[in-house]
Order: structure tokens, then C-alpha cells, then sequence
């Protein structure tokens, strides 16, 4: 049985509406992104806060300007010591990586026990691709907006559209984190018509984030309007036709409830 939230019961003569927000116990969250035992592409490190993303290819000595035949200096005196030795640096900020481009960093690290370490966020926002902003007016605007959110999480691509497609992924994460600290959860909003004591009518709707505010309201009036016409067709099929005429009675004390 679910355990109520809140209810709220609205009577007119011999109908009664009845209002319930019950806790969703198996929501789908993969829209947010789902956890992963091993790196790969467009991962957050629960562990270091990182959201790593594409494969970036390994440094090669020739890059750092050091001849395929050279061999390892062994200390600073001898030719390309430092040539070899900004190359290692380059190598150990590579395998740091764990071989991929660092998107974002000074993310939420919730990372516990026996937990999966990874989250894997590839799917939604990532990996960017450019025609999903065709449609987009005003990408500059977005992106200023937004420039407090992407310094505080290092984000800095090179491309205005790919650092909100970060921005937007990190934020999802957080989501994720703020869902497992209770910090809110999913709903139900299941709403009843009954006719002494029997149920007639139903409507819900499953999967709703607590912290909706004014969505909740609208979905609730929704729901209601979809119960009372269920309850109707219901009652109709059933020849209540005396009950039926309690209706408008019902939509009315029901509006007035929900506006208050």
C-alpha cells in the first residue's frame, strides 16, 4: 500500500473527490543519466567530482619536439632533457585523465562504499552534437547567463553551444546527487472519485519530481478534471443518472478548493 504525503478529500452531497500524493518507490531516472562500474566516454568520477569526455589521443615524443631516436636523459645536462620532460608531464596529465578529455571538474563527490564509482551521463545532452542547437535562438544570451555556472565547474570548451550541453549534463549529475541525499524524490499525484464509498472514478500520473511547485498544481487540476470525467462515463454506463446530476456541484466545490 502506498503511504500518503498529503491528501486532501472534497465533498459535494454523495461524491467525493479524493487527492493523494504518495512517494514514487521505483521512478525512472535514466534521463538523468544511470551509475557505471567502469570509466568511458561522457563519465562523471564520483570519487574526484570530474565529468570526463571523448578519448584524447596519448602524447607522442615528437610532439615536444624530441628525435624518435633520442634516448631517455637521465639527468639535466644532457640534449632534450627538457623536451622529455614536457613530454612526461603531458603524459602524466594524459593517463591522470584516464586517457580522456577533462570536460568539467568540482562536481558533487558522493561517492560511498561499495557504490558504484562512475555515472555515466552519455545519451542526453552529450556527446554534443551541433543540430540539436539548430533550433535555438539566442545561444550568446544562454551561454553570459550562464557564465558563473560554467567558471565554478571549469567548464571551458572553446564552443559556446558544447559548454552548456556540459553545463546542462553537470546539472542533471547534481540532480542525481541531491535525489540520493533526500533532498527531494518522486511522486505520485493519484486522484479518486467515489460514490458512497465505491470507487467510480481515476486518474494519476507517476514519476513526479516533489520540488514541481506550480507543475504539481497544474497537473493536479488535470488529473481532477480527468477523474470526474471517468467518474461520469463510469456512473452513465452504470444508469446513475441521479448521481450524475451531482457533478457540477462537485467541479465547483473542487475548483474552488484547488484555487484557495
Amino acid at each position: 500500500m502506498w503511504s500518503d504525503i498529503e491528501s486532501q478529500t472534497i465533498e459535494a452531497g454523495e461524491l467525493t473527490l479524493k487527492i493523494r500524493h504518495v512517494y514514487d518507490e521505483n521512478p525512472d531516472h535514466s534521463h538523468l543519466g544511470k551509475y557505471a562500474s567502469k570509466l568511458s566516454n561522457f563519465t562523471v568520477d564520483r570519487n574526484t567530482g570530474v565529468l570526463y569526455g571523448e578519448d584524447a589521443d596519448e602524447p607522442e615524443p615528437e610532439e615536444f619536439g624530441v628525435p624518435e631516436d633520442d634516448w631517455y636523459p637521465t639527468n639535466e645536462d644532457e640534449p632534450n632533457f627538457s623536451r622529455w620532460a614536457a613530454y612526461e608531464r603531458a603524459w602524466d596529465e594524459w593517463d591522470d585523465r584516464h586517457g580522456c578529455v577533462e570536460l568539467a571538474s568540482c562536481l558533487s563527490s558522493n561517492f560511498g562504499r561499495g557504490e558504484f564509482q562512475y555515472f555515466d551521463v552519455n545519451g542526453n545532452h552529450l556527446p554534443h552534437n551541433e543540430k540539436n542547437w539548430g533550433h535555438v535562438e539566442g545561444v550568446e544570451k544562454y551561454w553570459e547567463e550562464a557564465q558563473r555556472k560554467l567558471k565554478a565547474r571549469h567548464i571551458d570548451t572553446g564552443d559556446k553551444r558544447y559548454d552548456l550541453d556540459v553545463l546542462y549534463t553537470c546539472q542533471d549529475y547534481e540532480r542525481m546527487v541531491e535525489l540520493e541525499k533526500n533532498y527531494w524524490w518522486y511522486i505520485a499525484i493519484i486522484v479518486e472519485v467515489h460514490l458512497k464509498g465505491t470507487k467510480v472514478g481515476h486518474a494519476a500520473l507517476w514519476g513526479v519530481e516533489s520540488d514541481s511547485g506550480g507543475y504539481i498544481e497544474e497537473i493536479t487540476k488535470e488529473l481532477t478534471d480527468e477523474a470526474i470525467e471517468d467518474a461520469n462515463l463510469t456512473l452513465h454506463d452504470m444508469h446513475a443518472f441521479d448521481a450524475v446530476a451531482g457533478f457540477a456541484a462537485l467541479r465547483e466545490a473542487t475548483e474552488e478548493e484547488l484555487d484557495a
